[in-house]
């Protein structure tokens, strides 16, 4: 850790030295300085010695060459460290490095239920909770109890984003770990706290709904197959409309319409004859076994007799 943050200050030591005292502050070599400054601030933490230098330079340059490009690249810098950088998981995406090369955010897709797609935009710095809260307020959610959540999506599986996890990490992960995977980021309930359905809004029901289908897709509730094939048909209708012969729906598309298998009672306590169902032959087995056991025991005991005995004749002897 040592070695990464001298490596790191020295870098941005070496950066600031480069961007100071430049006569021509729009000439190409300089721009370029301040777009690999720019990606050095938003993929590595400096130390505070640094970075107490690190904003100096930068207010300095804002103050001094206000209305020139480079006055773009320090005001950009200057927003993401009062943002406040934390640090990495992964490497910065390369679509992320390109727009902050060009000092822009990083548009990024949001799905929900029904199709629906949410365009935001990611900045380096943009966390989960702050997503969350954009999409609540953009949709017109005012939910006080009820808890919501960015996921990743992989085909079916879905992972909880925590909190404090940064956006731009959620994907760079997708394109270093799932190249060619259906991944995506799926915005929905996470936490059903409010079961008062008047009190909800009309757009969070909807997110109820799918979320209670999706449960009892996956057999959180199980149920008998009447019951199973009822729902799949009222999910048919919601999702298609009326019956019509022109068209073919199945309904092991939208619910898979199996009963659970019971799970078979395993006996409670140490009894032989609860033991019975576990095969032929078990209970003659544990008694050969407890047998052995208990001759096992015995020998020992009279081995240890025996050595007491004749200990006691060594002492009588000498004595």
């Amino acid at each position: 850790k040592q070695w990464y943050q001298r490596r790191v200050a020295i870098t941005a030591g070496q950066l600031i030295k480069q961007t100071s005292y430049v006569k021509d502050v729009d000439n190409p070599r300089n721009l370029r300085y301040w777009m690999f400054l720019l990606c050095l601030i938003a993929t590595f933490t400096p130390s505070r010695k640094v970075l107490r230098y690190l904003k100096f330079h930068i207010q300095r340059s804002t103050q001094r060459f206000s209305g020139t490009e480079m006055y773009k690249s320090a005001v950009y810098a200057e927003g993401l460290l009062g943002a406040g950088v934390k640090q990495r998981e992964f490497i910065p995406a390369r679509e992320e490095l390109k727009k902050i090369m060009f000092l822009r955010d990083m548009p990024a897709v949001v799905q929900c239920y029904g199709g629906w797609n949410c365009k935001i935009m990611v900045t380096p710095t943009l966390t989960a909770r702050v997503a969350v809260a954009r999409l609540l307020s953009g949709m017109g959610i005012k939910s006080k109890y009820n808890k919501y959540a960015l996921f990743e999506k992989h085909v079916d599986t879905y992972k909880v984003i925590e909190d404090h996890v940064l956006i731009a990490d959620v994907l760079a992960k997708f394109e270093r770990k799932h190249v060619g995977e259906e991944c995506c980021i799926f915005f929905k309930l996470f936490a059903v706290v409010e079961f008062n359905i008047s009190s909800c809004d009309p757009l969070e029901l909807v997110f109820l709904y799918e979320l209670s289908c999706e449960q009892i897709r996956r057999g959180m509730f199980p149920s008998d197959k009447v019951s199973l094939s009822e729902l799949a048909a009222l999910r048919l209708q919601y999702l298609h409309g009326d019956y019509s012969p022109s068209k073919e729906y199945k309904v092991s598309d939208v619910f898979k319409v199996t009963v659970p298998k019971q799970q078979e009672r395993r006996p409670s306590g140490g009894t032989l004859r609860g033991l019975g169902t576990l095969g032929k032959g078990t209970i003659r087995k544990l008694k050969d076994l407890y047998q052995d056991t208990e001759r096992e025991d015995e020998q020992l005991l009279v081995e240890q007799k025996r050595k007491k005995y004749r200990l006691r004749l060594c002492v009588d002897t000498t004595a």
